[in-house]
C-alpha cells in the first residue's frame, strides 16, 4: 500500500497523535530525569517543587491565548512555532541541576509551548476531520 493512498485525514491525526505523544513523554520523561539528577546532586524539596511546578503554571495560563491563536492565525503556524520554542528552550535547560533559576525559566517557556499545541493541535483536526468523525479521531490524542 502506497502513502500516497491513505487519506490525508489519516496523516493529519496520526501526526498530532505523535505530537501529543511527544508532550506527554518530555512532561514525565523531564520529571523523572530531574528529580534524580536533584536527588543526586543534593537539591532540596522546595526548589524541586517549584522547577517541576512552573511548567504547569506556564501551560494553564497559555490553554486560552493558544486557542485564541490558533483561532487568529492557523493551527498549523501556532503548532509550528510552539514546537521552535519549545525546542529552542531544550538549550536553555542547563546540565547544572543548582542552576535553579534558569530551570525555572526554561520549564516556564516549556509549558507555555506546551500549552499553545493542544489548542492548536485540535483546531487542526477541526479543518481535517469531518464533524461526525471528530469524536473518534479525537479520541486517540
Amino acid at each position: 500500500m502506497k502513502l500516497s493512498n491513505i487519506p490525508q485525514r489519516y496523516v493529519i491525526v496520526f501526526l498530532t497523535f505523535l505530537s501529543t505523544s511527544v508532550c506527554y513523554i518530555e512532561r514525565v520523561g523531564f520529571s523523572i530525569a530531574y528529580t534524580v539528577a536533584a536527588d543526586a546532586a543534593g537539591i532540596n524539596q522546595s526548589s524541586k517543587g517549584t522547577i517541576l511546578s512552573t511548567f504547569f503554571v506556564g501551560y494553564a495560563c497559555s490553554q486560552v491565548p493558544g486557542g485564541w491563536a490558533a483561532q487568529k492565525i492557523g493551527g498549523r503556524k501556532v503548532l509550528l512555532l510552539s514546537f521552535v520554542l519549545w525546542s529552542s528552550t531544550c538549550f536553555l535547560v542547563p546540565l547544572d541541576p543548582n542552576r535553579v533559576g534558569l530551570l525555572v525559566f526554561a520549564r516556564l517557556l516549556v509549558g507555555v509551548a506546551q500549552g499553545f499545541i493542544f489548542p492548536s493541535i485540535h483546531t487542526v483536526l477541526a479543518q481535517w476531520v469531518p464533524p461526525h468523525l471528530y469524536s473518534g479521531f479525537a479520541l486517540y490524542l
